[in-house]
């Protein structure tokens, strides 16, 4: 179902984060879902697959976080490109996604399809706005507390480890995260000997400036509240841990919830196993 005979890129020049938008598939649809990219710092390219969901029933919109990718406020002479921006903040992020949601669906409601990194910003979004949500896809999502966050990243650095003891991941690191990012491809996937292709863009100083801005979180009191739709979509390899996902399914105690948890694939499901990857989200957004 996919269409791409409806293609629209611009920037929110209104906002402060100069917002790049990108929407594919029926303009004139009911039904808009808009995807939320990990990171932080990076920008939504390596999440261009999930166009294949956009039809003439659905428009599919992303968008570069504050910050990143295109999304780079005009600098003055001397400035770092981050420093425009002094604010990085959750509250910020979910005001930006405010922004994004106006700009495409006007006063309807949206389906949010966060992956990564970008479930942090989807909860406080849905805490901040659960008027404006038709319903909510966390895929292989980080959980709601900076606690399970850091249990997470251990747990992934082990696996690193192993990687590179084995030869799949180069004993030394690239600094430039995108680069990184590639380096390590392979502690990501079910397969670490079948490397989909992805394109990873990086905006150096924005995952430091966040991550400070963050500190210490915990959303599980105020998104144990909200009574809204929701899918959390888990690849069982994925290499922070099934833990991130039944921590998320607790924290939402009075969502419905659609728990997939899949054995084959890990972090990025639609690339790994793309068939039973879009089906299940496909089915979730048909219901909702």
């Amino acid at each position: 179902m996919n269409d791409t005979r409806h293609i629209r890129e611009f920037h929110l020049t209104a906002e402060p984060a100069n917002t790049f938008v990108r929407t594919v598939g029926g303009p004139d649809t009911d039904a808009v879902l808009i995807n939320i990219h990990g990171g932080p710092a990076l920008s939504h390219s390596y999440m261009l697959g999930l166009d294949q969901l956009a039809s003439p029933q659905l428009m599919v919109v992303n968008y570069d976080q504050r910050g990143a990718g295109r999304s780079i406020p005009v600098v003055q002479e001397g400035q770092a490109q981050a420093q425009e921006l002094t604010d990085f903040s959750l509250s910020a992020y979910a005001q930006d996604l405010e922004a994004v949601r106006r700009a495409v669906a006007g006063d309807k409601k949206v389906h949010i399809l966060a992956h990564s990194w970008g479930g942090l910003v989807a909860m406080q979004y849905a805490i901040q706005y659960p008027e404006q949500i038709r319903s909510l896809l966390l895929v292989t999502c980080v959980p709601p507390t900076s606690k399970g966050i850091d249990e997470g990243q251990t747990r992934i650095s082990k696996k690193i480890e192993t990687l590179q003891q084995k030869g799949i991941i180069p004993a030394e690191l690239s600094s430039d995260g995108a680069e990184q990012l590639q380096q390590i491809l392979p502690v990501y996937l079910v397969n670490p000997a079948k490397i989909p292709s992805l394109v990873f863009e990086s905006t150096p100083g924005v995952g430091e400036l966040t991550w400070e801005a963050v500190g210490t979180v915990d959303l599980t009191e105020q998104v144990a509240k909200l009574d809204i739709p929701l899918q959390i979509n888990f690849g069982e390899a994925d290499p922070f841990g099934v833990e991130w996902a039944h921590e998320t399914k607790a924290a939402f105690k009075n969502a419905k919830i659609d728990f997939v948890l899949a054995p084959d694939y890990g972090h990025f499901g639609w690339l790994e196993s793309p068939e039973n990857f879009y089906r299940s989200v496909q089915n979730f957004l048909d219901q909702n």
